[in-house]
């Protein structure tokens, strides 16, 4: 009896740990269900439901406020007296703008914040939030979507922030910055926007930072818009251009990623000079940057841009894997095109056309595309220790172009060559006249398939390097030497310094 009592109870033992087990993994699944249902409440586009959370904010009437005596509890303010260090505050307020703009602020310079609003489904004239005559305000975290018009807009407004708002699916622009100076624009999302994502008419010393610009006509645009600095946002997915620039001078562009935009990644055009555009990446579009008619007009004060010297100095680019060219010049002339990227582009890595006076220097153009670099209709351009290597064509083409100077750049491999030259592939092509291949010093280009002779030891191969087309040019001075030589192998080196040790020892002993 006892025995049968022991395993009864052994029994009762296992089935209370399989129990036990059993709501361990229930529980468990339970959490996991419930982790997975906020996962996809947290991912919905909110693009496709514009109307607010329930009870997230509080409905309210559309706000305009006018000086800086309108800020009362009437007009939406919940807290400040308007100091720097107690600004007026505007929070978590679902405003419809269908007849007029959601909170409209007018001639202040008071300080105050507007935080958490939705403003959406604004009417024909109406922009989410619209401020003109404004200073010290900071817009932080709204959304204003699905206006007709505009989401933000800055109207002859200075030292304003805008960060982390939302302005998408607006009919106009998403953010618009006219004639408003010193403002900040950083970390803001402006997607599917009718026309620009933001939008800079006649406004200067700006930052724009960290912005997300996607699915818009535009990315960002800047209309007659000086010395202002777009740094590190991210223009995608436009049906134009990622960056525009029309008309401005003095701007820095830098850090900007630029791709998949139907057409170009970054497009200054009428007379846009003395920009700066490094360190930007403009891959998978159309083209990547293009300059059209920019250059200093004939009409410019000899003053008006001693900081840059007049020009756009392009540099340290990558443009990779865009459907035409890396860079393009059109009738722009006296800029700088240096140390850029441009590879694996279907026609060009660089095109120059219609354009004189540029210089490009130390661009790399690798990789399978077409044609290296390409000159045409162009005069007096310099070329100067540029790396073309693997163009399925060309390294470098001119076409019907005049006193250009190419030298101290490097061909390797270009339209089929290999490492003895052969007169079908050979690396260049010129049909203009009176260019040279060599600098004034005397000093050519390295060609992958002409390395030597050298019998006089001068770094020159003794015969010129024969260039195809109708210009008949060579260049009388190519480099000799070898081009991409590895370096040794480790256990190479070690041998050859032990052996040097080896004599050594072995001398100072016959000593």
């Amino acid at each position: 009896m006892a025995i049968i009592i022991r395993g009864i109870n052994r029994l009762h033992e296992k089935s209370k740990i399989f129990i036990s087990i059993c709501l361990i993994i229930i529980l468990a699944m339970s959490m996991i269900a419930l982790s997975f249902i906020k996962l996809q409440e947290s991912i919905t586009d909110p693009l496709e439901f514009p109307t607010p959370i329930e009870n997230k904010y509080i409905t309210f009437d559309t706000i305009l406020i006018d000086g800086n005596d309108g800020f009362t509890n009437a007009s939406g303010v919940t807290w400040g007296s308007g100091t720097i260090e107690d600004p007026y505050i505007i929070e978590n307020l679902e405003i419809i703008a269908a007849d007029a703009h959601g909170i409209e602020i007018r001639n202040s310079d008071v300080y105050f914040i507007i935080r958490s609003c939705h403003i959406y489904n604004g009417g024909m004239f109406s922009d989410g939030m619209y401020l003109h005559n404004c200073s010290n305000g900071y817009l932080y975290n709204n959304n204003c979507s699905w206006n007709m018009m505009t989401g933000i807009t800055l109207h002859l407004s200075r030292n304003n922030i805008l960060c982390n708002n939302t302005c998408s699916v607006n009919t106009g622009i998403n953010i618009g910055i006219i004639s408003s100076n010193y403002n900040t624009l950083i970390n803001n999302t402006c997607r599917s926007g009718g026309l620009e994502g933001i939008r800079l008419i006649s406004s200067n010393n700006n930052i724009i930072s960290n912005n997300h610009c996607l699915h818009n006509h535009d990315g960002i645009t800047l209309l007659s818009s000086h010395n202002n600095a777009l740094s590190n946002n991210t223009c995608e997915l436009s049906i134009r251009y990622g960056l525009y620039l029309i008309s401005s001078d003095n701007n820095t562009l830098s850090g900007n990623t630029c791709s998949y935009n139907d057409d170009g990644g970054i497009y200054l055009s009428e007379s846009s000079h003395s920009n700066l555009i490094y360190h930007n990446l403009c891959s998978n579009n159309e083209y990547g940057i293009f300059l059209y008619q920019s250059s200093i007009p004939y009409y410019a004060p000899a003053n008006m841009t001693s900081d840059r010297g007049g020009y756009n100095l392009v540099i340290n680019n990558t443009c990779n894997l865009n459907n035409q060219c890396g860079v393009i010049l059109l009738q722009s002339s006296n800029n700088t095109i240096s140390n850029n990227t441009c590879s694996l582009n279907n026609q060009c890595g660089i095109i120059i056309d219609q354009s004189s006076n540029n210089t490009l220097s130390n661009n790399t153009c690798g990789s399978n595309n077409l044609i290296g670099i390409k000159i045409s209709d162009s005069n007096d351009n310099k070329m100067i220790s540029n790396n073309i290597f693997q163009s399925s064509n060309y390294g470098l083409m001119i076409e019907l172009g005049f006193r250009n100077e190419i030298w101290n750049n490097t061909f390797i491999d270009n339209n089929g060559a290999g490492i003895i030259y052969n007169p079908i592939h050979i690396q260049a092509y010129d049909s203009g006249s009176n260019n040279r291949w060599n600098s004034t010093e005397g000093y050519g280009n390295n060609w992958s398939d002409w390395q030597s002779p050298d019998y006089y030891f001068d770094g020159i191969v003794d015969n010129p390097y024969y260039i195809s087309g109708s210009a008949i040019a060579k260049d009388h001075f190519p480099c000799a030497g070898y081009i991409g030589i590895p370096e040794p192998p480790i256990f190479i080196l070690t041998g050859i310094m032990i052996a040097i040790f080896l004599i050594f020892s072995r001398t100072r002993k016959k000593n």
